[in-house]
């Protein structure tokens, strides 16, 4: 067994004592992700993903991305071309970013398959869509691949609580279709390994990363 952001086999297990999912932690990266064997299908993702209802004209999901742009993206970048990596059925993140000029593209594996294998970007944004990830490390060198030198990667995903009891009665991990969960120490060994700063980190759910403008990956 290894895990599956950084390859580490360094792993302590523990199982949730009411839903008996099997869970993983890395002690290098920190990461927690559930066993393969509690991983969706394709198909259950979906269906757990049609069920979200989030569109321009629900006013919480509007204001609850305006603080993430408030946050992550207006205090780095001003203007720019923008990719809003896993968009879902509504990209209302990327109306909101084309409202304050940005030049915004999207992608989803589901509802968005955009041929953007070509395009490099000033920055990336993902929201609510890392814990999702069953190939993380292979998504992060994908997005390092297409930001531009000194363009920014800001994520949003909620960091798990440290406390195994918290853990077990947190509601995020009780998701079907979430698989892996972070730590800001995952987000610091992340950005030493991919060579990135981090510009913004609020210990809670997003964190921005700066692509540097040479090679600095271990």
């Amino acid at each position: 067994m290894k895990c599956l952001l950084c390859g580490s086999e360094k792993l302590s297990s523990m199982t949730h004592p009411q839903f008996h999912t099997l869970f993983h932690q890395c002690e290098e990266c920190h990461v927690i992700f559930k066993d393969v064997s509690h991983f969706p299908s394709p198909e259950q993702e979906k269906k757990r993903y049609d069920e979200h209802h989030n569109d321009i004209a629900q006013e919480g999901y509007v204001s609850f991305l305006t603080n993430f742009i408030e946050s992550a993206v207006t205090p780095f970048l001003s203007k720019g071309k923008m990719l809003d990596f896993g968009s879902g059925p509504a990209p209302v993140l990327a109306v909101l970013l084309q409202r304050l000029g940005f030049e915004v593209h999207t992608y989803d594996p589901f509802y968005q398959p955009n041929a953007i294998e070509e395009d490099s970007y000033d920055m990336i944004t993902s929201t609510e869509v890392v814990e999702h990830l069953h190939a993380p490390m292979r998504v992060f060198e994908w997005m390092d691949l297409h930001t531009k030198a000194k363009g920014y990667i800001a994520i949003m995903t909620l960091f798990y609580p440290k406390e195994q009891q918290r853990f077990f009665g947190w509601f995020y991990q009780r998701d079907v279709s979430h698989v892996i969960f972070y730590a800001k120490e995952t987000w610091l060994w992340l950005a030493k390994h991919m060579g990135w700063d981090i510009v913004m980190c609020d210990d809670r759910r997003i964190v921005v990363f700066q692509k540097k403008s040479f090679e600095s990956r271990d």
